[in-house]
């Protein structure tokens, strides 16, 4: 009967716990949305134009130059798919590495942890960029003539990916942005780079193998070529699918180890 009792107290806080960890994460989470967009609509639908707009201007660069089409017979629909989907991922990983130093005066209350701001901040970006997904891909099934998404499936498997490794390297930013600034110098010198080897201009199973060698480590690379399989029938790919999969949870894993290893020190003002 002890047992009973004891486990029943033990569920009990468990519950009161994570309903006081979920509120201080979701009035985090109000508090971002204040911060960043304001209290007007105006400030969250430019959260809207911006991936837009930065979509809009490779298009028009590419066609200013009247480049070729690397796959298929739709300029804007390949680039559509890589940008969007590098913007997805970039947003969330970026918007998160900020994360804690930007909230280090709200750590003196104990219920809130540096955690909560990544997790509140995750969520916060990921509900933004999931309605960016759902714009673009809404107007590309409105003004191309066939059918856009052939295989809903990995469409969707696509996007819970790019959301996880966004959210894991967001993570992992946040973390060691505080521990080591000079991180955050690294991460700002690596996303143009990223940016090229992600395959977003060209197809990657194209490339020379030894090519291929390389851009097949860059994890991004992998959440793009998935979104295309979901796109373009006949399309030749590097996908590997566990491999984001296990970068991110790795990097994840890193990012949680030394958070709890370094929390007295994340939490000093």
């Amino acid at each position: 009967m002890a047992a009973g009792l004891s486990a029943a107290d033990a569920a009990r806080r468990f519950r009161q716990g994570l309903g006081t960890k979920c509120r201080v994460i979701g009035a985090l989470m109000r508090r971002e949305t204040v911060t960043r967009f304001g209290r007007n609509r105006l400030g969250y639908l430019w959260a809207l134009i911006e991936p837009i707009a930065f979509v809009a201007l490779f298009v028009m660069i590419r066609n200013a130059i009247h480049a070729s089409i690397p796959f298929g017979t739709s300029m804007l629909l390949f680039l559509v798919t890589g940008l969007v989907s590098f913007r997805v991922w970039r947003a969330i990983a970026g918007r998160t590495t900020p994360a804690i130093s930007s909230n280090r005066s709200l750590l003196a209350y104990p219920m809130v942890r540096p955690l909560d701001g990544i997790f509140a901040r995750i969520v916060l970006e990921s509900l933004t960029m999931i309605v960016v997904l759902v714009i673009f891909y809404g107007f590309l099934t409105a003004v191309e003539p066939a059918r856009v998404i052939v295989r809903p499936a990995e469409f969707t498997a696509a996007i819970i990916v790019t959301l996880y490794l966004g959210a894991a390297v967001g993570c992992f930013n946040a973390v060691f942005t505080v521990l080591s600034p000079t991180w955050q110098r690294i991460w700002g010198i690596l996303s143009f780079p990223l940016l090229i080897m992600s395959g977003i201009f060209y197809v990657p199973a194209l490339l020379p193998p030894s090519a291929q060698a390389i851009l097949s480590w860059n994890p991004i690379l992998h959440c793009i070529e998935w979104f295309r399989i979901a796109i373009y029938i006949d399309y030749q790919t590097l996908l590997d699918r566990p491999y984001p999969i296990e970068f991110a949870t790795a990097t994840f894993a890193i990012a949680l180890a030394a958070e709890r290893l370094y929390r007295n020190r994340l939490l000093q003002p």
